[in-house]
């Protein structure tokens, strides 16, 4: 099975190279902190955005598949591992 956001989830790590690039000139130009705050704010949402993105494919394929194949609790098991590690 293909993930169906995998446009959507380049393009918002394209954003998020672009937001840190942006936040790095930003920094070694001396700029106001505050600006540099809100750009790395967008950064994080942009990545927050693209998790949200993998979960969701996640979850309609890679379980949805496995749980077909017998192996759904091995899956979960996987997940939930992945999601400690990304919380953390």
């Amino acid at each position: 099975m293909g993930h169906r956001h995998t446009p959507g989830v380049l393009g918002r790590l394209n954003r998020v190279e672009r937001h840190l690039e942006a936040a790095r000139q930003l920094v070694a130009s001396g700029a106001d902190c505050a600006e540099v705050l809100r750009t790395l704010a967008a950064a994080r949402r942009a990545l927050d955005d693209a998790a949200r993105l993998v979960l969701t494919d996640h979850v309609h394929t890679c379980l949805a598949g496995a749980a077909q194949d017998g192996k759904g609790a091995a899956a979960l098991a996987a997940l939930r591992h992945a999601l400690d590690r990304f919380k953390s």
